[in-house]
């Protein structure tokens, strides 16, 4: 899920699998995407249009119990490689977030 004020998109190995876009105070949206074991890349956008800015990204699973887990921004393992949106950090969990004064 993502949790964000404003905008978020949030990708697994190149798909949408939570998102919450335009405007808004913060608000949830969530997804659902069975993974196979191994890795897999992830990629969050968020944006900002002004006031106070909001993003939780959390998960869960077999792993969690399947109870909703913050998900980690560090420790993870591997390359960060995401084919469709770019990710342009070295490792781990990507992140961008840019302002946009127009919305």
């Amino acid at each position: 899920c993502t949790r964000s004020d404003d905008g978020s998109h949030f990708y697994v190995d190149g798909e949408v699998v939570a998102k919450r876009p335009g405007l808004h105070p913060p608000r949830t949206g969530c997804g659902k995407r069975w993974l196979s074991k191994g890795e897999h890349s992830s990629l969050a956008l968020f944006f900002e249009n002004g006031g106070g800015a909001y993003l939780k990204l959390t998960y869960s699973g077999p792993d969690t119990g399947f109870r909703e887990e913050l998900l980690p921004s560090v420790g993870f393992e591997g390359k960060c490689e995401a084919p469709v949106p770019n990710c342009d950090c070295a490792t781990g969990f990507c992140f961008k977030a840019y302002y946009d004064p127009n919305g």
